[in-house]
């Protein structure tokens, strides 16, 4: 189950009919909109960063060594580059 999932069925449990596994309609399309563009302006989570850090570092590192045996000042840098990658992503679609 990935993280978004998880935290939605934490936030929002499942509303099914009694002693079905038929979901009760309870939003409307204006509420699944709205829901929509606050997780698409979210602020990036931990993992996400994480991620993009990972990826630049296997991208542009010449290390002979894993992302998770990086100094702490040189992955610190890593995630300072995935955050401004990302952020540029997210400004691209508050637009």
């Amino acid at each position: 189950m990935s993280v978004a999932s998880r935290e939605a069925e934490e936030r929002y449990p499942r509303l099914v009919h009694e002693g079905t596994d038929c979901y009760r309609q309870v939003y409307d399309s204006r509420d699944l909109q709205e829901a929509y563009e606050r997780g698409r302006t979210a602020p990036l989570a931990d993992e996400e960063i994480e991620a993009a850090a990972v990826m630049l570092f296997g991208l542009f590192s010449d290390a002979e060594y894993r992302f998770d045996e990086v100094s702490g000042r040189e992955r610190a840098r890593y995630r300072a580059y995935a955050q401004i990658v990302l952020d540029s992503a997210r400004k691209a679609v508050e637009k």
